[in-house]
């Protein structure tokens, strides 16, 4: 952690500081790594019987291809190979590799010796990360497909208040992370089972999954409030109490989804105390956001239809088909739902790493 709170302070001092450590020897450097996953990977090869070894070595080099790249970009990676506990993952993801062929499981497996070097000394972390080592391969693609929608349907949210902005977001994620195609077969459940028996989701007949749209929308309920009809009294109160607390209507926009009505630009209610003003980024006195929830209460009782909301979902690529797949997930399985396990939202998140990189790190 010291290192990377020098990288952030200052370049110069980072790279003042590498040097150093390269000078006493602390850690090892990416020459000195590759030395190491190589040992290990030649440990999982002497321990394949003759016939298998050749193959071992196929998939270990293809494996190593994949792991030192994406290992070399943790900060302090090359102390975390002193470590024994991270050389034991390490030997055990090579073990896992030489198993398979697919591709997939060499890149997650990556991820995953990624998240245990970064996670070193967090228990409840890198626990979750060690099980998953041992069921990558376990894995099926349709399972990997399944885990990873739903990891990213509760954990990635938009943060545009705008309704065609967040679907053209959820949309373009979608498409990034190709969950829009190839899903899951609904005519068999033998991909659910597979998820279960290797204890990557949790059955519960507690609760059940809401319709997709509902999903996009339980975490902007603000966005379909119609709001205040331009031009009539409860508008021109708006304007009044704004006025008074030395406000004027910019804190009022046309609402996208019906042009009448103007809105305060938040997802929630709780969201105006988190409105920032000036080019200081103040945030609101206490009347300020005292007169904004009052707007936000005389909304009018009018929303935007639910067909409206479906409708507009199908004009989006990456939203109409996942959206027709995981509500007929849904009414198939009735009141019951298959939530995902702390070893079941660690291999949804790395397979949605390491297809999109860009994408936010979330500390599970």
């Amino acid at each position: 952690m010291e290192t990377k709170k020098s990288t952030q302070k200052a370049g110069n001092d980072s790279v003042l500081n590498q040097v150093e450590n390269q000078t006493i020897n602390i850690g090892a450097d990416e020459k000195r790594v590759r030395e190491v996953v190589s040992e290990q990977m030649s440990i999982v090869i002497d321990q394949a019987s003759a016939v298998a070894k050749q193959v071992a070595q196929e998939r270990t080099d293809k494996f190593m291809l994949s792991l030192i790249p994406t290992i070399t970009q943790v900060p302090n990676y090359s102390q975390a190979m002193a470590e024994p506990s991270v050389l034991r993952q390490l030997l055990k993801s090579g073990e896992i590799a030489s198993l398979t062929d697919r591709e997939i499981d060499y890149k997650i497996l990556s991820q995953l010796v990624a998240r245990r070097i970064e996670k070193n000394g967090d228990i409840n972390s890198t626990t979750a990360v060690s099980k998953a080592i041992e069921i990558v391969d376990q894995i099926s693609n349709e399972g990997y497909k399944f885990l990873t929608i739903e990891f990213v349907l509760f954990n990635y949210f938009p943060v545009s208040f705008d309704f065609y902005q967040r679907l053209r977001t959820y949309s373009e994620l979608f498409e990034r992370l190709s969950l829009n195609a190839d899903l899951p077969n609904q005519n068999t459940t033998e991909w659910i089972e597979n998820l279960e028996i290797t204890n990557s989701v949790r059955y519960s007949s507690a609760a059940s999954y809401y319709d997709f749209w509902k999903i996009l929308l339980n975490f902007m309920p603000a966005v379909v409030l119609a709001g205040i009809k331009k031009e009539n009294d409860e508008y021109r109160d708006a304007i009044e109490k704004l006025s008074s607390q030395g406000m004027n209507d910019s804190f009022l926009v046309t609402n996208p989804l019906d042009t009448d009505y103007v809105i305060i630009p938040v997802l929630r209610r709780e969201g105006i105390k988190e409105i920032k003003v000036g080019n200081d980024a103040r945030s609101l006195f206490g009347e300020q956001v005292k007169v904004l929830e009052e707007i936000f209460d005389s909304y009018s009782n009018y929303k935007i239809p639910e067909e409206f909301i479906k409708y507009e979902i199908q004009n989006y690529e990456g939203l109409k088909d996942i959206s027709e797949w995981w509500d007929t997930f849904k009414n198939r399985i009735g009141q019951s739902v298959y939530s995902l396990t702390s070893v079941g939202k660690v291999l949804g998140y790395m397979n949605a790493r390491q297809l999109d990189q860009s994408l936010p790190e979330i500390d599970l």
